[in-house]
């Protein structure tokens, strides 16, 4: 089902609660900007909750269209007219400029995860001056991981940051713990993953591998390696030295 606000499609996948038909009006400049008051973040979160009780809201941000708010749980999104009190899940797509502004949105709250993510939660690398930051959600059984490993090893001014994230199956999580408690975490995540040289001195520790699992289903990782860059951009699987070396800028 498709419905048109000027220049832009609204294409719903779930659901759709109205009272009414939806005016034609011109969106705002930007897909995303600042905060919202608390009175109209209060009210679309109510809304919200009502129709998808389970929904976790995280933030309430604007939308290109004046009359539409943006609810976000993870980087999944819900759109909120609160005056009509309408709902749906869906895709806003910018049909003059084709582009998708539901993605636009998902990244920059992915790039605020990024910016954010608990340091003491990953296992850093620095090539070079380190100017340039990925962060990596990786398993230790993934066959993938080990491909990516070795293709950042040669990529320039880079800080790799991994995210342990033993999902594949039920050993991931006792190896992920050992890497984590060895003595050199960093060492011992290379030996493994490169070199399948399991940490031979690992003690027990508390691990962030729970917090790191939540993480990765709030924000829809569902597989590995799964990458994201500054700007919030996702990449997933193996890519080259050279594809990511562009990515980065």
């Amino acid at each position: 089902m498709i419905i048109g606000v000027r220049r832009c499609l609204l294409v719903f996948i779930l659901f759709l609660y109205a009272a009414g038909s939806v005016a034609a009006v011109k969106p705002t400049s930007s897909p995303i900007s600042s905060e919202l008051g608390a009175d109209t973040k209060s009210r679309a979160t109510e809304i919200v909750k009502r129709v998808f009780p389970s929904v976790i809201v995280e933030r309430v941000l604007p939308s290109p269209d004046p009359n539409w708010f943006v609810v976000a749980s993870g980087d999944q999104l819900v759109y909120v007219n609160v005056a009509r009190r309408l709902v749906f899940r869906g895709i806003l797509i910018d049909e003059k400029n084709r582009i998708n502004l539901t993605d636009e949105v998902k990244s920059l709250i992915m790039a605020d995860v990024v910016k954010n993510f608990p340091p003491e939660n990953v296992i850093s690398y620095v090539n070079g001056n380190g100017s340039r930051h990925l962060l990596v959600f990786e398993d230790p059984y993934c066959k993938y991981c080990r491909v990516f490993t070795e293709e950042v090893s040669s990529l320039t001014n880079a800080t790799i940051n991994v995210v342990l994230y033993p999902v594949l199956k039920q050993s991931s999580v006792t190896m992920a713990a050992k890497i984590w408690c060895a003595p050199d975490r960093a060492k011992a995540w290379h030996d493994w993953i490169v070199n399948s040289k399991a940490p031979s001195n690992a003690g027990s520790c508390k691990t962030p591998l729970e917090q790191n699992i939540e993480l990765g289903h709030r924000y829809s990782v569902t597989g590995t390696p799964t990458m994201f860059i500054m700007t919030g951009q996702r990449m997933s699987g193996a890519p080259s030295v050279e594809e990511i070396d562009r990515v980065l800028g």
